[in-house]
């Protein structure tokens, strides 16, 4: 018995230090992920300065993309989605007007990868807009897109 008490006091030692620090990493990673769409947006990518932008001019930076029918991830649904990209130039606007098979592209594979719960109210539009946001700016070099507008959203069952 003797011999097996240091054996004994490592196990027991090395359960405790390990259980121990799998607590404080889950704690640091809890604290850590935003759970709002809009902020985990702002982490990945730097927010576009915000300031006051007249109606006439907001309308030469939006650029529209209409009546996107796709199936959802679940083969049961669909949906019909229309977006008005917002973006902080006009040169932007240009250089997604010529990369609208790309951000067309991105919104497909977006939505066939998205279950139909996860995009029905308004935080699930949020996270749309958000993830979007991301995966378009990732394609501009002259500029970036302030903000997804969802003009229309009909999801529809087969």
């Amino acid at each position: 018995m003797k011999k097996m008490l240091p054996w004994i006091l490592v196990i027991v030692l090395t359960v405790t230090l390990l259980a121990w620090s799998a607590f404080i990493l889950w704690n640091h990673f809890q604290q850590s992920a935003p759970t709002d769409p809009r902020d985990a947006s702002k982490k990945i990518d730097a927010p576009v300065e915000q300031k006051h932008i007249p109606a006439n001019e907001r309308a030469e930076m939006s650029f529209p993309i209409d009546d996107v029918i796709v199936n959802l991830a679940d083969p049961q649904y669909f949906v019909n989605v229309s977006f008005t990209f917002e973006m902080d130039s006009a040169e932007a606007k240009k250089e997604i007007e010529f990369l609208s098979f790309k951000v067309k592209n991105e919104i497909n594979t977006t939505l066939m990868d998205t279950l139909p719960d996860n995009i029905r109210g308004s935080k699930g539009v949020d996270a749309l807009s958000a993830t979007l946001i991301n995966r378009t700016n990732a394609l501009l070099t002259e500029g970036k897109v302030r903000s997804i507008y969802v003009t229309k959203l009909i999801i529809t069952a087969q």
